[in-house]
């Protein structure tokens, strides 16, 4: 695991985050978490109800499909993506 440390700018930035957070680059792009040191399990349990994630599985079962393969086909379409030349817009008069 790698470390940074916080000068007291960031410091008081993540002391108003009381839970996990997504940060973000000026782009809106996720660059990485932050959570707080006071954020326990417990917190974490709150925030995923097992009962209702099973029942939702009983419903959807048929539509369930394994992480991996997902994270692969997303994979697949960003390669397919990047090597489809992109089209121009007209411009109309």
């Amino acid at each position: 695991m790698s470390t940074i440390t916080a000068d007291p700018t960031l410091l008081l930035v993540l002391a108003q985050m009381k839970e996990v957070t997504e940060i973000r680059d000026s782009n809106g792009n996720v660059i990485g978490t932050y959570s707080p040191k006071t954020f326990t399990a417990e917190d974490a349990r709150k925030l995923f109800d097992l009962d209702k994630a099973r029942e939702r599985l009983k419903k959807e079962g048929q539509k369930a499909r394994p992480f991996r393969d997902i994270i692969d086909k997303l994979d697949r379409m960003e390669l397919d993506a990047a090597s489809k030349p992109k089209k121009r817009k007209r411009k109309t008069a």
